[in-house]
C-alpha cells in the first residue's frame, strides 16, 4: 500500500504513496493493538522468580541486617542462638537502635542456652520463647519481608542464605507460627 504502478507503453512506472500513507496505517495497527490490550493484560501475570543471595563474613551478616531494615514491619526468628551479638559486639548495638526507631516487631524462638544473652536484647517490640535445650539449634532461620534467611554463626563460618520466594515465605511463616503456638 506505499507504492502504486501504472502501465503506460507497456513498462510499469512506479510511484510512492504520500508519507502521510505511513502514519495513518501506523495508526491503524496502533487502534487494532489498543483494542485488544485490555484482554492482554488481564491474561499477563507477573510472577516473580526466586531469588537467593548469600553473604559471607561479618561486614555480609552487617549487609543483611541493613536489608532486615528496609521495609520491614515483622521478624519471625526460630533457632535463635545470641551469637550476633557476640560476633557483632561494636555494630550490633546500633543496629538494635536503628530496628527499635524502625518500630519492626519480633518474635522469636531461642534456644535456652541464649538467654542470658538475649536479656539484653531490648524487649520494647520483642516477645521471646525459649525452646527445649533438646532442640537447640545452631544456625537461626529469619522470616521477614517475603524472605527467608538461613544465618550461620560459627566462627570460622559466618554467612546467610537469603532466599526470597512468595511461598517459601508463606509455608516458613506457616511453621513459626504452629511453633509459637506451641
Amino acid at each position: 500500500g506505499l507504492v502504486s504502478y501504472i502501465i503506460k507503453n507497456s513498462k510499469r512506472y512506479y510511484q510512492a504513496s504520500s508519507p502521510d500513507k505511513l502514519i495513518e496505517m501506523l495508526d491503524s495497527k496502533k487502534a487494532k493493538i489498543e483494542s485488544i490490550l485490555p484482554e492482554l493484560k488481564s491474561l499477563h501475570q507477573v510472577i516473580e522468580p526466586f531469588k537467593i543471595e548469600v553473604f559471607e563474613g561479618k561486614e555480609g551478616i552487617k549487609t543483611f541486617y541493613q536489608d532486615i531494615l528496609k521495609n520491614t514491619k515483622e521478624v519471625l526468628a526460630f533457632g535463635v542462638t545470641g551469637k550476633a551479638m557476640e560476633i557483632l559486639k561494636f555494630s550490633y548495638p546500633h543496629f538494635l537502635k536503628k530496628f527499635v526507631k524502625a518500630n519492626i516487631k519480633e518474635r522469636a524462638l531461642a534456644n535456652i542456652s541464649s538467654k542470658k544473652i538475649m536479656s539484653s536484647h531490648p524487649r520494647i517490640h520483642l516477645k521471646i520463647k525459649y525452646l527445649p535445650k533438646e532442640h537447640k539449634a545452631e544456625v537461626t532461620t529469619i522470616i521477614y519481608n517475603g524472605k527467608i534467611a538461613i544465618q550461620s554463626l560459627q566462627k570460622e563460618n559466618i554467612y546467610v542464605v537469603i532466599i526470597k520466594d512468595k511461598f517459601l515465605y508463606e509455608t516458613y511463616k506457616n511453621y513459626f507460627n504452629f511453633m509459637w503456638e506451641l
